[in-house]
């Protein structure tokens, strides 16, 4: 009776205590690595993830820097290409302002009928006015060539009685430049004496010429409250006349233009001759373009 007892419990065990004690155990183990393996693998991820997003963030700021590098490259190129410009534009200023260095610019003058006679007569006087400086090396000049004359601006002569163009005298060096021009300010010539108008001054640059204009706009204000023409422009001063003369008079109704713009021409030129003093105020080109023009 107790043999068949310890033979069925036995079977309804169906395996080994040591057996069932292994099975026991290799599920533990066998749990444990799948959750070690299963951690190992989601910190892995985890891992290759952030690699990524690592990855993503440097290849951004690479295609950042390589825009900006690109941009950079092209504002350098552009940079340079404007100081090209730049440099290109100062030396053609800088050859023009050395050419009026060595020119004058007669005004005043009247023109002949035609070209021929107009051009025959700028040359007869500019001789005379040479010659009669008495430097040789002027004279020297002259003879060989070097010094030469033209109407500005270019075209047909205004014809006599006309307000004619200015003539510009062209020397190789600004040193016989002042020479002659002092000369030309020191008095008429024969050939010139019937332009009492006339005045000779050094060629001007553009902002030269507007600041002139803007001075001359200035003095015909100050004329207009003395109702009297008192004061002109000289080498960028106001200067008062001691002398003050009649204002210009308005041209009548049916006066062709040049006969409008010619009193106000003459009475101009005829206070430049007049004795002045200068004025309390003194007006300075503002451009160093004209500054350095205005000093030599």
């Amino acid at each position: 009776m107790t043999k068949q007892t310890r033979s069925s419990t036995g079977s309804e065990a169906g395996m080994p205590l040591w057996a069932s004690k292994l099975i026991e155990r290799f599920d533990a183990y066998s749990n444990s690595m799948q959750t070690s393996i299963r951690d190992a693998l989601d910190r892995v991820l985890s891992q290759i993830d952030s690699i990524q997003s690592t990855q993503e963030s440097i290849i951004a700021r690479l295609e950042d820097l390589e825009a900006k590098i690109n941009l950079v490259h092209g504002s350098v190129s552009n940079q340079k290409s404007l100081l090209y410009s730049t440099i290109v534009k100062v030396k053609a200023d800088s050859e023009r302002i050395d050419d009026k260095l060595k020119r004058i610019a007669w005004i005043g003058i009247d023109e002949k009928s035609d070209v021929q006679s107009t051009h025959r007569f700028d040359h007869e006087i500019l001789r005379e006015v040479i010659h009669t400086s008495g430097d040789d090396e002027l004279i020297r000049e002259l003879e060989q060539g070097q010094i030469t004359s033209h109407r500005h601006p270019m075209g047909k002569p205004r014809g006599p009685g006309q307000r004619g163009r200015i003539i510009k005298i062209c020397l190789p060096i600004q040193a016989l430049r002042d020479s002659l021009l002092a000369h030309t300010r020191s008095g008429r010539q024969s050939l010139t004496q019937q332009f009492v108008h006339s005045y000779a001054r050094r060629d001007y640059t553009a902002e030269e010429l507007s600041l002139d204009r803007m001075l001359r706009k200035e003095a015909s204000d100050l004329n207009a409250r003395e109702g009297k023409l008192a004061y002109i422009v000289r080498d960028f001063d106001i200067v008062k006349l001691n002398t003050p003369r009649d204002l210009p008079r308005r041209p009548l109704a049916g006066t062709s233009p040049s006969q409008v713009r010619q009193p106000r021409t003459e009475n101009m030129m005829d206070a430049a001759q007049a004795p002045l003093t200068r004025s309390r105020k003194r007006l300075q080109p503002s451009s160093p373009l004209t500054s350095s023009a205005t000093q030599a």
